[in-house]
């Protein structure tokens, strides 16, 4: 049996602005529905709910010289790919994304939060 890689690096990019700088853990969600178990009285399960969701993909970027100068363009951002690059070789793509963060920077440890929501889907 093969040992695949499952988690490490990664890269986003995104149309218009280009490779990141990124840092720490991102997560991220295709936007398929989102199932919930409905249960009776007595425990028994009697079906489940479904609630539409947002694709969408968050994390932590380093402020460079380069992405410190466009900061407040990058907040507005709309009608945008972006391609996060998996550990395992495949990639998240968010297309028609806007930009969500609410532009939370740590001077600590010099990076800002980000959010991207959009339609998303995996490609090998």
């Amino acid at each position: 049996m093969a040992i695949n890689t499952v988690a490490g690096p990664m890269t986003i990019d995104i149309s218009g602005v280009g490779q990141l700088q990124v840092e720490g853990d991102h997560t991220w969600n295709l936007g398929k529905l989102k199932r919930e178990a409905k249960l009776g009285p007595n425990g028994e399960v009697h079906g489940f709910s479904e609630e539409p969701q947002m694709g969408k993909v968050e994390g932590t970027i380093v402020l460079t010289d380069v992405f410190n100068s466009m900061l407040e363009d990058f907040l507005l951002l709309k009608n945008v790919t972006v391609t996060l690059k998996l550990p395992n070789g495949g990639y998240f793509i968010l297309e028609e994304a806007f930009q969500t963060g609410d532009g939370e920077g740590s001077t600590e440890n010099g990076t800002i939060k980000y959010g991207f929501q959009g339609t998303g889907r995996i490609q090998e």
